[in-house]
């Protein structure tokens, strides 16, 4: 067992935290949000008439879209940042720069998506007309998450600790990620408070 490094634990379970609460975003609010501006669209919800409704509406309307798209990129960057220096100040260098790669990799695959990555909103009505692009990112962010994976379940094995080994295999499978972060959390938050 390692000797505890307070500090890197702590940066590691942030950043894991930003990635729960970026996949929220992503799996719930985006998709809740999306559903609200189409039944708008859809019931003629948009008065032609100014009203402290339709205000209201057009200010919660521009809320949503700068949070659909501002908030996995920003809230990733942030992740990555953290879980870099998290797995570099946990693990020797070989399996911290893995860690860390795993972040970093997911940082750029949310940029490349996001309408100011690569072309801009061409690239994002491509990601809808050409569905083989968005499984091509996909793939990559699940080789992210592998990397993350391993890396968590190394700090797991140098701190002897097998809820966050668990939580690192359970991160690194495609389907189960977001649950492998959850069981992660809980881990490092019993690694943060140590014996």
């Amino acid at each position: 067992m390692q000797q505890s490094d307070p500090e890197g634990v702590s940066k590691l379970r942030r950043g894991v935290l930003l990635l729960i609460l970026d996949g929220l975003l992503i799996y719930i609010f985006e998709p809740v949000s999306l559903f609200f501006l189409l039944w708008l669209m859809i019931n003629g919800k948009f008065p032609t008439t100014i009203s402290l409704i339709y205000i209201f509406s057009m200010l919660a309307l521009i809320v949503l879209i700068l949070v659909m798209f501002l908030g996995p990129f920003l809230i990733t960057f942030a992740a990555a940042g953290y879980l870099n220096d998290g797995f570099s100040s946990l693990l020797s260098r070989r399996w911290g720069l893995i860690g860390a790669a795993g972040a970093w990799l997911l940082a750029i695959i949310v940029f490349v998506s996001t309408p100011w990555g690569e072309e801009g909103i061409i690239h994002l009505v491509s990601l809808v007309v050409f569905p083989l692009e968005f499984l091509e990112i996909l793939f990559v962010a699940d080789v992210g998450f592998v990397l993350i994976g391993i890396g968590l379940f190394k700090v797991g094995s140098s701190y002897n600790n097998k809820l966050l080994k668990i939580g690192g295999i359970v991160t690194a499978i495609p389907i189960t990620n977001f649950i492998g972060l959850i069981i992660s959390y809980v881990a490092l938050g019993e690694v943060e408070r140590g014996p």
